[in-house]
């Protein structure tokens, strides 16, 4: 499987870089119209001098910092701009669109340019989530079946109970959904996590509409 960035480094670190059609939180930048004079500037001093390859002249990152949450931001014409114009695709994503570019306003204004959107923050509860769906797809990856997998992530006696206890396991239909909606995440719907994903309580729905009794 081939990865972009590889997948054993943070994200923190690796900085990756979206594309605003799939990111609704990075940022289109042009050139201003003639015209406005008056518009926020790019000092490229104030710019990392490249991120992963893709030189500032194309997008930038600017990490974390505290409270503020990065920026991604993308330049249309492969260049800085002199007077920066944002471009905002009028599309279901508006919220976090306009969110960013406030955002980015105040970051280029040198003030704190703040959280990212409630909504775009991953919680406790989804990120353990997450981090049990990878731990199951490496398991079942290495070989391991559904019952091993349990025993490691749930209760080592699982390993020793009858096949019959282990099929009445509460844990056992955990784990199957955690299988069918971890495989949809790997098959594209990872994507949801940039969008901000479904509403609390509808976040598993997909996984909850599918057959689960896999042993």
């Amino acid at each position: 499987m081939y990865f972009p960035l590889d997948p054993d480094v943070p994200a923190w670190l690796a900085q990756p870089l979206w594309h605003p059609d799939i990111d609704p939180e990075a940022i289109l930048v042009a050139e201003a119209p003639a015209g406005h004079s008056e518009c926020l500037e790019f000092n490229p001093e104030n710019l990392p001098a490249m991120v992963r390859g893709v030189g500032r002249e194309q997008a930038v990152y600017i990490p974390a910092s505290g409270p503020d949450g990065s920026l991604r931001i993308w330049f249309t014409d492969g260049s800085l701009p002199s007077r920066a114009a944002a471009l905002l695709p009028m599309d279901g994503d508006l919220d976090i669109r306009l969110h960013s570019l406030q955002r980015m306003r105040r970051w280029l204004s040198h003030r704190q340019a703040g959280p990212v959107m409630r909504q775009q923050q991953i919680s406790v509860f989804h990120r353990h989530r997450f981090i049990l769906m990878l731990r199951v797809l490496d398991g079942l990856r290495d070989g391991a079946s559904r019952r091993e997998i349990a025993s490691v992530m749930f209760n080592r006696n699982f390993r020793t109970i009858s096949a019959v206890e282990w099929q009445n396991t509460s844990e056992r239909r955990h784990l199957a959904r955690l299988v069918v909606e971890a495989k949809d995440y790997v098959c594209g719907g990872y994507r949801r996590i940039l969008r901000g994903g479904a509403p609390k309580g509808q976040l598993f729905r997909n996984a909850g509409n599918q057959d689960v009794t896999s042993a």
